[in-house]
């Protein structure tokens, strides 16, 4: 009997039955299926599979196949005739002999199977109906209720991979199952969901049998993939960085972006290989032609790319792209004027004619009754609730009214932004709530000091007032999909919520008085600069409109206050507003990215970020405060091997900023020239529990002596996930 650590051990015998990625083989029938499909297969190729599977990651020489299957047969005959039916199982698997997921050639000798095998233990069970869905708040978690999924297979308890089971969604007959089943997914262990409204960090594979994430751990942000029948979720080495994720159509490969390249991998995890080059990337889909579509900037173009050659094409202005059924046609939500909001619509790749179709203040999925069938349901959100909608694939027809499926689903008005995907066989997955972080004050090396007891959602543009004792945030309501800036008093432990116009406020900035309040207000349009008094509880007064005004600082003095567009397809630019004339300025308009503008305490240098060097790094140059103000002599690079964020230490003498890989950086600078007395020392990482909404803001202040510093940092796991098994069985008739 081989050892629990023997590799042997887990060897399926000849006879059992094995699952690997979507499939599920019977090597004594013969019978291979994919998501519970049956797939047509001939005899000898199904021979040569159950010889492979049975020795998974070993050579099954071609000698060993001949002896097998073709005793006593010519070479010649042999040779055509295992080349054959070798051809013939890649062609049922959809592998490849180049990018082998499953059959791997070696030359001259024979074939691997490197797809990991696994046996089917126990019984499969079959979802059968049930009178009602279950009431998702008597629920247990998943980790409780791990055994009453039907998907899931208890098996004998000899060690935690067996007493998982084996996964089995059993459709022995054509017609759908009728039963709606509800479990929830902890969040990865040791790593944070990254909640950003610029993100698809949720997908769910094709089959809705895995579920790939962006999560943020000790090593930052990456994909994180967990099967629906596991308890664990596993990070994927080479996709540090990740910001978006997206799978393949047939669920073999996924996509992410990550430091300026579209990259595509195998879903198990191996070798991640660069599709193209793509300065950023909301979202993105894939269909069966290889071409893949991806969102690049809030109304900015999208990017249709080639898998196979790299090549990028701009399309059309659009927001969320997914394909629908056939890869032919494209689903996705633009800003409608006539509603001012969000509507979707469905573009025809071939002639570009574009369907309106229904309101929406979310992205849009669309999941057939059966896979393979054009009849099924849009789902999108209005108002943190999720809506289905009757549609038709291929004639783009709605019917009927929305029905409603869940309650209290996070979004943001205006962008399109929530956290649900759908897949083909009917499964739904959907977060539950907030992700709360308190803003906590950490000491130089790191360590936690305590929060300051103020605990929401932040976009992570928050400062301290000049006196250090109020706090000025923008808080993200996922209830009503926007954002406000509140003042929080630390002396007094109150809270208050400062603008209170409709629509989205964010980006607070403090004059050096502590009387004012600078910030970007949205009403119906980009963020535009506007004023108030702290403690004023009437209208703002705008600034001069234009694009997109996210404030970033307000000069010592009180006559200036710097603010970066950032207008999609354009390049970020940095811009002064006069406070007592009220007029726009400006500063610093490159053919690149420059962004956070500081200006030191003395009123002498402006710290910044650009990107011209291909990636964010920190910068001084010295400012000239005159009429008009302008930017003098050379900039000064601070920062080695990236930047973003800049702060200044009250005095002037030190710059603190964020690097790349999660560090807080502090650089000694002479307060006049701006030069830098030594390279930049490293304080600390971030913890892991470090969560703003909105992935490129600075999301951290520093109190006046540089001694603290000020996050928000999650304390617990978050809202768990909602999963729903065959959804749309549950809707009301």
């Amino acid at each position: 009997m081989p050892s629990p650590g023997d590799p042997t051990a887990a060897r399926p015998s000849p006879e059992s039955k094995v699952t690997f990625g979507p499939f599920e083989f019977d090597p004594r029938s013969g019978e291979l299926r994919k998501h519970g499909y049956k797939i047509k297969l001939p005899a000898q190729p199904g021979q040569i599979l159950g010889a492979l599977v049975e020795q998974p990651g070993e050579l099954v020489t071609r000698e060993d196949l001949r002896a097998r299957l073709w005793p006593g047969v010519s070479a010649g005959d042999f040779e055509h005739g295992v080349n054959a039916a070798v051809n013939k199982l890649r062609q049922a698997l959809g592998d490849a002999a180049s990018e082998p997921r499953y059959i791997e050639t070696v030359t001259g000798r024979g074939y691997r199977f490197v797809a990991p095998v696994q046996p089917v233990r126990g019984s499969v069970l079959e979802l059968v109906p049930s009178p009602a869905p279950p009431d998702p708040n008597t629920l247990p978690t998943r980790r409780s209720a791990i055994t009453s999924f039907p998907w899931i297979i208890s098996a004998a308890a000899t060690g935690a991979a067996a007493g998982l089971g084996v996964w089995a969604w059993s459709r022995k007959s054509s017609p759908a199952p009728t039963q709606t089943t509800r479990f929830r997914l902890a969040p990865p262990e040791g790593a944070g969901l990254a909640r950003h409204f610029t993100q698809q960090s949720l997908a769910l594979s094709p089959e809705g049998r895995r579920l790939a994430m962006i999560a943020i751990g000790d090593r930052g942000p990456m994909v994180w993939v967990q099967r629906l029948d596991s308890l664990t979720a596993n990070p994927l080495p080479g996709t540090e960085g990740a910001t978006m994720v997206f799978w393949s159509p047939d669920g073999a490969l996924m996509g992410f972006w990550a430091g300026g390249k579209i990259r595509k991998m195998p879903a198990e995890g191996g070798t991640s290989v660069p599709v193209c080059d793509l300065p950023g990337a909301w979202s993105a889909t894939w269909n069966q032609d290889n071409l893949i579509v991806a969102q690049t900037a809030y109304l900015g173009p999208c990017a249709k790319i080639s898998v196979q050659s790299g090549a990028v094409t701009a399309g059309r202005t659009l927001n969320w792209p997914k394909f629908l059924p056939g890869g032919k046609h494209l689903l996705y939500v633009n800003v409608d004027q006539k509603i001012k909001g969000m509507r979707a619509y469905v573009e025809e790749l071939s002639t570009g004619r574009e369907t309106e179709l229904m309101p929406t203040d979310t992205h849009v999925t669309f999941t057939p009754d059966q896979p393979g069938r054009s009849l099924g349901h849009l789902l999108f959100g209005r108002n943190a609730t999720l809506l289905a909608l009757r549609f038709d694939s291929d004639s783009l027809q709605i019917l009927g009214e929305p029905k409603p499926v869940a309650k209290d689903v996070p979004f943001c008005w205006g962008v399109g932004w929530s956290e649900f995907d759908t897949s083909s066989d009917g499964v739904l997955i959907h977060s539950t709530g907030s992700q709360e972080a308190p803003l906590t004050w950490l000491d130089r090396r790191g360590r936690d000091l305590g929060p300051v007891g103020l605990s929401r959602d932040f976009l992570g543009l928050f400062r301290l007032s000049p006196d250090g004792k109020k706090i000025a945030a923008d808080v993200f309501d996922f209830s009503i999909g926007d954002a406000h800036v509140w003042i929080y008093d630390l002396s007094q432990n109150t809270i208050e919520r400062l603008t209170r116009e409709p629509g989205w406020d964010s980006a607070p900035v403090w004059s050096p008085d502590g009387k004012m309040i600078a910030y970007g207000g949205a009403q119906g349009g980009p963020l535009q600069l506007r004023v108030k008094g702290a403690g004023d509880q009437g209208d703002s007064k705008p600034f001069p409109p234009g694009g997109f005004h996210l404030p970033c600082d307000w000069s010592s003095d009180g006559r200036w206050i710097f603010y970066q567009t950032n207008g999609g397809e354009a390049n970020a630019e940095i811009w002064i507003a006069s406070v007592a004339s009220r007029r726009v300025t400006p500063l610093l308009q490159r053919g690149f990215d420059t962004s956070f503008p500081a200006l030191s305490p003395n009123g002498k240098l402006l710290a910044f970020s650009a990107n011209d060097t291909g990636s964010s790094e920190i910068y001084v140059q010295r400012f000239l405060g005159g009429d008009p103000p302008k930017l003098d002599g050379d900039r000064r690079r601070v920062s080695r091997g990236g930047g973003n964020g800049a702060r200044w230490r009250r005095d002037g003498k030190e710059l603190f900023f964020l690097s790349p890989d999660r560090l807080v950086m502090a650089v000694t600078v002479q307060p006049e020239t701006g030069v830098a007395l030594r390279p930049p020392t490293a304080l600390f990482r971030l913890p892991t529990g470090y969560h703003s909404l909105a992935p490129a803001t600075v999301g951290y202040d520093v109190s006046s002596d540089g001694q603290k510093f000020l996050l928000p940092v999650r304390k617990t796991v978050g809202a768990p996930l909602q999963v729903v098994i065959n959804w749309q069985a549950g809707l009301k008739t």
